[in-house]
């Protein structure tokens, strides 16, 4: 099946897109308008990074195993075992944001609400990303290995067109949008935003395609002025999934070289960092004072001291579960 290869320019810049994440979660005002236009037109590609970048390996792991069930079996159940273990991890978290923002809810209605969360919506906020990923794979494996590439990829683009469509001022909140809300809680779920990016990671994945980074130095350049353009003047989102592609592209083209055992520690982190910053945000927001400066750093230091724990303090097998 041949040896898998380790990118040391995507486990790096997954690793920057970490911190781009924790940023758009830990956004202050008092950061003016330079912070919410790195807020709107950069940090916002954080998490389509992570999803071109998962795409990416499933795309490789899936073509050296021929596209065998086992693989998918094993790749798909590390990703539920991940989910269950911080659903569970996180429950009092989740209870509790469930009974400070519903106060007014009945018990019946909170568990109602609780178990959405956990089926729809992604427990505790943030980890909708692994419930797209398993979504997002599973049809991945269906239509590929039938050679439905095609049909995949129209059904990847009007789902992410939806999305675009359901965040924008031009929403005319029409049934379909509201069902959308209502099951989902967010145009963030599932297919809506996961599929297309996964889809563009698979497809870089299968067909090699080598590019100069420096043009592409010189595109993402460009298309950062675009953007910010359609995000002060259009109020939307459309430029963001090529502004995630090029920078995939520009880290996929790197020649950055580091030892294999540091890039997969910072793969290790990158992963940490996304699964418990926000459930310390939201617990942040509850018992301290928010809002301020010092969130986004407060927040790293947690991730550091997590990540310590994490692979210092338990054995292996654990450290598989929590974070791959």
């Amino acid at each position: 099946m041949g040896q898998k290869r380790i990118i040391h320019g995507l486990d790096i810049f997954k690793w920057v897109c970490a911190f781009l994440i924790i940023y758009l979660h830990t956004y202050n005002r008092d950061w003016g308008i330079y912070g919410k236009w790195f807020l709107n037109v950069i940090a916002s590609i954080g998490v389509p990074f992570f999803f071109i970048v998962s795409g990416f390996f499933l795309g490789k792991g899936i073509s050296r195993s021929g596209f065998s069930k086992e693989y998918f079996l094993k790749y798909f159940s590390r990703i539920l075992v991940m989910y269950i273990a911080w659903t569970i991890i996180t429950l009092p978290v989740s209870w509790l944001c469930i009974t400070r923002g519903h106060a007014e809810f009945s018990l019946g209605l909170k568990i109602t609400y609780l178990l959405r969360m956990i089926f729809f919506s992604g427990s505790c906020g943030i980890y909708w990303y692994l419930l797209a990923l398993l979504c997002c794979s599973a049809m991945i494996y269906f239509f590929m290995k039938r050679g439905w590439d095609i049909i995949l990829y129209i059904i990847a683009v009007i789902c992410f067109g939806l999305g675009v469509w359901y965040n924008s001022p031009y929403n005319n909140h029409n049934l379909l949008f509201q069902f959308i809300h209502v099951v989902f809680g967010s145009e963030r779920n599932f297919i809506n935003v996961g599929l297309l990016y996964m889809c563009i990671g698979y497809f870089f994945a299968t067909h090699e395609i080598k590019m100069k980074p420096y043009p592409l130095i010189l595109l993402f350049t460009c298309i950062v002025a675009l953007r910010t353009y359609e995000t002060n003047i259009l109020h939307v989102n459309s430029l963001q999934a090529v502004l995630a592609v090029v920078l995939f592209l520009i880290a996929l083209n790197s020649n950055i070289k580091i030892k294999d055992e540091n890039s997969l520690t910072i793969r290790k982190l990158s992963t940490t960092m996304y699964l418990v910053h926000y459930p310390f945000i939201l617990l942040f927001d509850f018992y301290l004072k928010r809002g301020t400066s010092i969130d986004y750093p407060v927040t790293i230091c947690f991730c550091l001291i997590s990540f310590w724990i994490i692979t210092r303090c338990l054995s292996h097998k654990w450290q598989r579960v929590l974070i791959g």
